[in-house]
Order: structure tokens, then C-alpha cells, then sequence
């Protein structure tokens, strides 16, 4: 099996196994947060709505001096202003503020990650011998 794959396809899979882990993590703990936690009104000190697709939006709050960053969609950052009012849930076992709803988000990002290991699995080398070699 090892002949059949490339050695990069290794490494992306290692990233991506990764990734699948923290993502199944966040879902799971946001689930139980939204199913047995109740939510808390915060005051927003700061907006940072980005719209490249490679970095990613945030809202901030302050709590008992510690400042706290609350990713979320683009098209909902838009909504923010500073100084408004959100409903958050608060995770106290790893300290982090939620904003509820973007579950669909993580299970967005395990699909990906499934797809994304099912391809990295192919024996791409295998293929690239067999049906695109050079005549």
C-alpha cells in the first residue's frame, strides 16, 4: 500500500485527521453547551468582520477583565456593532464563549474532512501509473 500513495498524501492526511478532531471536538462541545446551558447577554468592545476568504470574523467581549474572541460567518458579522448586546453561551470547563446557532458550521467541517480523507485514502500513484503514463 505504501508504494501506492504518494509521501505527501500522508502528510495531508495527518493534517486533515487533525482538523477532523478539533472539528468533532468544538461540535460535540457546543452541542452540550447548547442543549444544557443557558445563554448570557455581553456587551461587544470589538467587530473585526473579514471578507477574504482565508481569515476569518470575530467579535469581542470583555468578562471580569479578560477579553474574549467569538468567531462567526462573514455575513453575520455584519450584524455587530460595538457597544450591542449578544447572547452567548459560556463554556466554564474550557473557558470560551459560544455564539449559538453555528453548529451547522462544524458539521460542515466534518463532512469536508471525511471527503477529504476518503480522496487523501486513493492510491493516487497507482492511478497516475496506470492510466496517465507516458507513452
Amino acid at each position: 500500500m505504501y508504494n501506492l500513495v504518494y509521501k505527501n498524501q500522508l502528510f495531508f492526511l495527518f493534517l486533515i485527521i487533525l482538523f477532523l478532531i478539533h472539528s468533532v471536538f468544538k461540535y460535540r462541545q457546543n452541542h452540550i453547551l447548547e442543549a444544557e446551558s443557558s445563554k448570557s447577554k455581553e456587551v461587544i468592545s470589538q467587530v473585526r468582520c473579514s471578507f477574504a476568504s482565508q481569515s476569518t470574523s470575530s467579535i469581542k467581549i470583555i468578562k471580569s477583565g479578560r477579553r474574549y474572541s467569538i468567531e462567526l460567518p462573514a455575513k453575520r458579522c455584519i450584524n455587530y456593532a460595538v457597544g450591542d448586546t449578544v447572547q452567548l453561551f459560556y463554556n466554564k470547563k474550557y473557558d470560551y464563549y459560544y455564539l449559538p446557532g453555528l453548529l451547522y458550521l462544524y458539521k460542515q467541517r466534518v463532512v469536508y474532512c471525511l471527503i477529504g480523507i476518503g480522496l487523501l485514502l486513493l492510491p493516487w500513484k497507482f492511478f497516475n501509473l496506470k492510466f496517465f503514463k507516458i507513452f
